[in-house]
């Protein structure tokens, strides 16, 4: 006896809405399982060390801490982590925004740009940063790139 593809067609939609059905019946008994469970708003128990320590995963450990040989990840992402530069970027629409300098303005057709410090702006050390600091870097960097 051979099957029209019609009676093939119905037998297909029986056997997908059997199936879908058993699907839904098991979700539904087996959702009770865990009305007994106490919800944390996170994933596992949150708990908050004493000391004061930043810890960093970035992919793998940076060779250098220097801003002037840091050229990939993770060395620059650390770079930019902990050193701030005298302006940063706006992360929504990624415009200049002031840093250590707090504005700036071109001159000479743009080809001279004068940058005004932070009064507050120090180093780890407490030393305040001066302009010299940042003057003295750029030389430093076009030497590392030999």
């Amino acid at each position: 006896m051979t099957l029209t593809k019609k009676m093939l067609r119905k037998r297909g939609r029986f056997r997908t809405g059997v199936v879908s059905a058993l699907l839904l019946a098991l979700m539904l008994s087996h959702s009770g399982c865990f009305l007994n469970e106490k919800l944390e708003p996170y994933y596992g128990r949150v708990v908050v060390p004493r000391s004061q320590e930043f810890h960093w995963s970035d992919g793998g450990l940076p060779q250098t801490f220097d801003p002037a040989f840091a050229a990939a990840p993770p060395d620059t992402d650390l770079v930019r982590a902990i050193f701030e530069g005298l302006t940063d970027y706006d992360p929504r629409t990624l415009t200049p925004v002031p840093a250590v300098a707090t504005r700036w303005e071109p001159s000479n057709g743009g080809r001279v740009w004068t940058f005004y410090l932070r009064d507050d702006a120090r180093w780890s050390n407490g030393e305040p940063v001066t302009a010299s600091d940042f003057v003295r870097s750029w030389p430093r960097t076009m030497r590392s790139g030999d």
